[in-house]
């Protein structure tokens, strides 16, 4: 007795839902795409205005002149580029996506091209992205800093700021 009344409301359910979706169609709402069907670029990729937010640019002008001769001064690097993940890890697969979704906002390397300081600009985010790039370069030997990102540095900040560092030091 009870299938008399399941079966016509699974009927009348799945026509309301072929009902809904034909409407969706025909006003042109793609759930996907955020443009009505149609109106999709063929090539939707464009330059940027610029590489840097304000305060990366106010950074990376601030710091670029302090660095030592022969160092050099990176910006916005994938953090799976200056790490090497070891044939023991239990799943390589999954440590290279976790490094790889991932990036250091700037990273001062050696006259060899060795990193020597990661730098990353923004308040004390705990988040569990810059927690995992915390852990690992504790792990890897390889000295983290977080700068508040500001509109302006001065060259004396900066100054000082390396100067805790002595693998930047000429």
């Amino acid at each position: 007795m009870i299938f008399l009344y399941i079966i016509p409301a699974l009927i009348a359910g799945i026509g309301v839902g072929f009902w809904l979706a034909s409407r969706r169609c025909t006003r042109g709402e793609d759930p996907i795409r955020k443009h009505p069907a149609g109106m999709e670029e063929s090539d939707p990729y464009r330059l940027c205005e610029t590489v840097f937010t304000s305060a990366e640019a106010a950074f990376f002008n601030t710091l670029r002149p302090l660095i030592p001769g022969g160092h050099t001064l990176l910006a916005k690097i994938r953090f799976a580029d200056i790490l090497a993940v070891t044939y023991g890890a239990g799943d390589r697969g999954l440590a290279h996506a976790r490094a790889g979704s991932r990036s250091i906002d700037f990273l001062i390397c050696d006259t060899v091209h060795l990193p020597r300081l990661a730098i990353t600009l923004g308040e004390g985010d705990d988040s569990k992205s810059s927690d995992f790039i915390r852990r690992v370069c504790e792990k890897i030997g390889l000295p983290m800093i977080r700068v508040p990102a500001r509109q302006h540095y001065t060259a004396e900040e900066m100054s000082a700021l390396l100067s805790h560092f002595p693998a930047v030091q000429v």
